[in-house]
């Protein structure tokens, strides 16, 4: 009866501390990161330019693909805030419209990098024969440098249709 009673206890510690571990460690990484006034800057900034590109809209009336040779090459003003190109286009549009491209580049190169390592890794952690042969190919990718990769298969893709 008592050996009973102590296992049990051990299984609901056990499970107590399973549980905060977790807890206390996104707690320890959150105070990490708010501790630091360059690092609360940053995420400022960074949060401003990722809504600014999400409501690019709401930011701006112009279209920043709209030609308008009448107002090309005009200095910054209260209708264009960063002024207008050789073509007249509105720059602030333009570079807030890009935000919202980047932004989507960016987190879809991000997905798809997180979704194919995650294949990876579950076919080289249930397939132990393959884990050399998956580690030796990633390992002869990185050692070339990453803007020579990219110039090497944009070589071998050829020109774009867009």
């Amino acid at each position: 009866m008592a050996e009973s009673t102590f296992v049990a206890a051990a299984a609901v510690d056990s499970a107590v501390a399973f549980e905060s571990a977790p807890r206390s460690r996104r707690s320890a990484w959150l105070r990490a990161l708010t501790s630091s006034p360059v690092t609360l800057a940053a995420a400022v900034i960074l949060a401003t330019i990722a809504l600014a590109a999400i409501f690019a809209p709401l930011l701006t009336s112009h279209d920043p693909t709209f030609l308008d040779p009448g107002v090309k090459l005009t200095a910054p003003s209260r209708d264009f805030l960063f002024g207008t190109d050789d073509r007249g286009r509105d720059i602030f549009a333009r570079v807030i419209y890009g935000g919202r491209t980047s932004l989507v580049i960016g987190l879809s190169v991000t997905a798809a990098a997180a979704l194919m390592g995650s294949v990876l890794g579950l076919i080289s952690g249930y397939y132990t024969r393959l884990d050399s042969w998956i580690m030796r190919a990633m390992d002869g990718l990185m050692a070339f440098p990453s803007i020579l990769l990219a110039i090497a298969i944009m070589a071998s893709l050829g020109p774009s249709a867009i």
